[in-house]
């Protein structure tokens, strides 16, 4: 799998600046930009979809553990989209990742924000 990423590596550095310099030549850079961070979006979500959280899924057991002492730790807990959607930690952390996005293009673009 290792291989496969760093191949991935290689040929999105080789492809990525000519595809964005034919975005921009066709279009202007402005949509160009939206278009390829759509195109990376999407393929973010392609890709997730063959990752795997749990050893079992793949017919094997973590480093370390046999069968027995890996079904008695099994007791993992956690939330499903749709139930973390409805709790005040998802909202907070969501806020926080995005909460500095428009005075860091502001600062880049070399336009000052009076914050308060």
């Amino acid at each position: 799998m290792t291989g496969i990423v760093v191949v991935g590596i290689g040929i999105g550095g080789f492809i990525g600046p000519l595809a964005a310099n034919w975005f921009i030549s066709a279009y202007e850079w402005r949509i160009s930009y939206i278009i390829v961070g759509i195109l990376v979006f999407v393929v973010l979500v392609l890709v997730a979809q063959l990752l795997r959280r749990d050893p079992t899924q793949m017919g094997q057991v973590p480093y370390g553990q046999n069968e027995e002492q890996y079904r008695s730790n099994l007791g993992i807990s956690g939330f499903y989209l749709k139930e973390a959607v409805y709790t005040i930690q998802f909202w907070q952390v969501f806020a926080m990742s995005f909460w500095p996005a428009p005075f860091i293009s502001a600062y880049t673009q070399g336009r000052y924000l009076a914050v308060w």
